[in-house]
């Protein structure tokens, strides 16, 4: 028997979508959900970028930290070609990869993404 009850966070979601992990420990950590809300809500509503460029800083910070849980889950929704895809996880395996122009052409960014990459790269 656990020390702590399980909270039952079946109930959140209609059986035909999966609870995702975050959402399970978040129940085991009710002080947390309140700033974790906030940082969401600032992620998500409050910033002034694309989708698409959110989206494409996230799967390059996850590539460089080698956040892998959170990479499998943004690879779906990104909006990426497979072939920015390993551009991106190779970024995590060289130092200045996109500063220095170490990917490929054939990755097929567009300027705009090519100057957000490198930026988000300089902050990291």
């Amino acid at each position: 028997m656990s020390r702590l009850p399980y909270p039952n966070y079946h109930t959140l979601h209609a059986k035909s979508f999966p609870t995702l992990n975050i959402i399970k420990l978040l129940f085991h950590s009710a002080a947390t959900v309140d700033h974790w809300t906030a940082l969401g809500n600032a992620q998500f509503k409050h910033l002034s970028l694309a989708d698409r460029d959110r989206e494409l800083v996230i799967m390059l910070t996850t590539a460089k930290f080698q956040s892998t849980y959170e990479w499998t889950h943004h690879v779906p929704v990104a909006g990426v070609t497979r072939a920015q895809q390993y551009a991106l996880a190779a970024s995590s395996k060289q130092f200045s990869y996109f500063i220095y122009g170490k990917h490929s052409p054939e990755a097929g960014f567009n300027p705009r993404d090519l100057a957000l990459l490198t930026f988000v790269e300089t902050i990291i």
